[in-house]
């Protein structure tokens, strides 16, 4: 089969971009950086596992900048700097220029990192409360200051009805905010069935 390709398409007029795509042959989780110059998305080349890559659409192939093994999930600084979490629950921060690596302050496994806010400084993280046998009911959102390890509380999100709630992370994302903090959506997956008693019929 013939590689995916990314393509720019202009909102108004103009012609769309066919992006060179190297030795990629299928592309997920495509974002834009905040520089609305780079994007940055998962791929897969052939003899690599997959990894984030980064590309300029003003030119040039993409560059592999994710080096930890074993990545469950990457969140973007606006600096090109990343944030990725291995399997083991842990956040690291590091840099495509090769400044030294350091772990993320003040989070833990049941936290998850889902956007980075503009100032290259803090980032937003959900954690799931009150959660037993695969249900839900709470998820808190809070900015965390990636230096210090400082938290701000700024909202819980109550699913009043748990019946048949399960959590579906990491196939899905618990919660998604924009970069100012102020505009959220999340979605859950409920499961539910109905139980029929049957007598029998002497």
């Amino acid at each position: 089969a013939a590689p995916e390709r990314l393509v720019l398409l202009p909102t108004g007029g103009g012609t769309p971009q066919l992006l060179p795509n190297g030795s990629i042959t299928d592309y997920f989780q495509v974002r834009w950086l905040n520089d609305n110059r780079h994007i940055v998305f998962g791929a897969v080349a052939p003899g690599l596992d997959r990894r984030r890559y980064m590309q300029d659409v003003h030119g040039g192939v993409p560059t592999r900048v994710e080096t930890m093994q074993d990545v469950s999930s990457t969140e973007f600084l606006p600096d090109g700097r990343y944030v990725s979490r291995n399997s083991a629950g842990v956040y690291w921060i590091f840099a495509a220029d090769g400044r030294p690596s350091h772990p993320v302050p003040n989070v833990s496994e049941e936290d998850l990192i889902v956007q980075a806010a503009p100032s290259n400084h803090s980032v937003f993280v959900v954690r799931v409360e009150d959660c037993t046998s695969m249900r839900l009911t709470t998820r808190r959102l809070a900015r965390l200051d990636l230096e210090t390890g400082e938290r701000v509380h700024l909202k819980d999100i109550v699913i009043h009805d748990p019946a048949g709630v399960r959590i579906v992370a990491p196939q899905f994302p618990v919660l998604l905010v924009t970069p100012d903090g102020e505009t959220y959506v999340y979605s859950y997956l409920r499961m539910l069935s109905d139980l029929y008693l049957l007598d029998r019929i002497e």
